[in-house]
């Protein structure tokens, strides 16, 4: 989305839509808001049968797509998933939902790391949700939602992007082959968590074929740290 027709001052609103545009979730689970996603979809007479038959069809995030090895680690591969009796709906769902329900117009905002306080609030005096700039934009720049501070590894499973630029803590960087190796062996040497020696020794197999020398060398160490015997 951008800025089109002049600039955005601070606090203008950006969009805002009623409340009865939202389709809530109404505290269903993931599985029950995806059925009730599928039926009010395939419905031309429901309501929101015009915003929700112009989502997408198709794998949107790692509820229905496989894990890809060269960037996940065996841990990460394993914890990727959504489950879900609807892969493909969850996907789209999960994709692009606000938590209180799938909004149509604001979903269409790419995420801003670097401006936590702009992002989609419940006006209750005017019952709509409205983005409000935070800072001026300038004609044709593009303006962004900040989708809650989430850590690196949330942010790809959900939306299948990885920011580098941020700082990344000890999961993200034992669930991916990324981030500073000095950090990710100390973070997978010290490892906590119920990880197993076959785990470990399935990493090292795992990571020969990826050359991902911090997850070899970090595993080596679990098992050398947690060996109760010298030789």
């Amino acid at each position: 989305m951008f800025a089109d027709n002049g600039p955005i001052n601070e606090n203008e609103v950006i969009a805002s839509i009623p409340t009865s545009l939202e389709y809530p979730v109404n505290n269903r689970t993931l599985d029950e808001f995806a059925s009730a996603f599928i039926s009010s979809r395939s419905d031309p007479s429901n309501f929101h049968h015009p915003y929700l038959s112009s989502l997408p069809t198709t794998c949107q995030n790692f509820a229905c797509m496989s894990p890809d090895p060269t960037i996940f680690t065996l841990l990460g591969a394993r914890n990727a998933g959504i489950e879900s009796a609807h892969p493909v709906e969850a996907s789209i769902i999960t994709s692009r939902w606000f938590g209180t329900g799938l909004q149509p117009i604001m979903d269409l905002f790419n995420h801003d790391q670097s401006n936590p306080t702009q992002f989609v609030k419940l006006n209750t005096a005017t019952n709509r949700y409205e983005l409000r700039a935070t800072h001026l934009h300038p004609q044709m720049s593009q303006v962004y939602n900040f989708y809650l501070d989430r850590n690196v590894l949330t942010m790809y499973r959900l939306y299948g992007f990885l920011d580098t630029s941020r700082e990344l803590d000890c999961l993200t960087m034992r669930a991916l082959r990324i981030g500073n190796p000095v950090q990710r062996v100390a973070c997978i040497a010290y490892a906590d968590d119920g990880v197993t020696y076959k785990d470990m020794a399935d990493e090292i197999l795992k990571a020969v074929e990826y050359d991902d020398f911090a997850m070899i060398k970090g595993a080596a160490q679990w098992i050398d740290r947690n060996s109760n015997f010298d030789l």
